[in-house]
């Protein structure tokens, strides 16, 4: 009698994906876009000059408006037509969008120099990781159009891919210690995505889903460009 056994690697990866509960992905979704819609009102308000100008940027209200608008269910909601184009936000730009609001009103006078006298450290993790998301982006971008020998998208539902993400997320703080994540916060909140995602598999069961989407990895190249050009 021939009995077929399935390689252990072959499990790992290619075994049926663990999705995230369905009651409370329309929680995710709601909370997700409000937290972003809210960001990105209250930067517009900051960054564009008619609007700073008219001191909207210190009116919370704009960007409490564009939260509750998020909530708001079913076709009048903004989280319906945004989901229909970008699906849910990843965890990694629900806590950036997060983070930029505490900042802004929480803590008005944080100033990302605060920690100069350790630029250096900060500028390589801070580099480093921009470039592997970028570099992830561009790859998801070729298996969407078929373009890769392999389905790399398809690898993130696996346990083995979220473990190896935990440990980049987790490198920095062993070379550099606590300084590395504390000087950089976009390292921190990479590794708490990741230890987001893997009990809660928000948004999609996917790990590249948690750590990037669309509206993130352009914004990312904005960033890398604005940066490119002032080094």
């Amino acid at each position: 009698m021939n009995l077929a056994f399935t390689p252990l690697w072959q499990t790992l990866w290619q075994g049926a994906p663990w999705l995230p509960a369905m009651e409370t992905l329309r929680l995710v979704r709601h909370g997700s876009w409000a937290l972003v819609c809210a960001a990105l009102v209250l930067a517009l308000c900051q960054r564009l000059p008619p609007l700073r100008a008219l001191h909207w940027h210190r009116r919370p209200w704009l960007a409490l408006a564009a939260a509750l608008w998020a909530w708001v269910p079913g076709v009048w909601g903004l989280a319906y037509w945004l989901g229909l184009a970008f699906q849910i936000p990843s965890v990694l730009a629900t806590l950036w969008a997060a983070t930029y609001l505490a900042d802004a009103f929480l803590s008005p006078q944080w100033q990302a120099s605060a920690f100069s006298a350790r630029a250096a450290p900060r500028r390589l993790w801070d580099r480093l990781g921009l470039a592997l998301l970028l570099v992830l982006g561009w790859l998801l971008l070729l298996d969407t159009f078929a373009l890769l020998p392999w389905s790399l998208y398809r690898l993130g539902f696996s346990p083995v891919a979220s473990v190896v993400l935990l440990l980049v997320a987790v490198l920095p703080g062993v070379v550099g210690g606590w300084t590395a994540w504390r000087s950089n916060r976009g390292v921190l909140l990479f590794l708490l995505a990741i230890l987001l995602f893997m009990p809660t598999r928000w948004p999609t069961g996917n790990v590249f889903d948690a750590v990037l989407d669309p509206g993130l990895w352009l914004f990312l190249h904005a960033l890398a460009w604005r940066r490119w050009r002032k080094s």
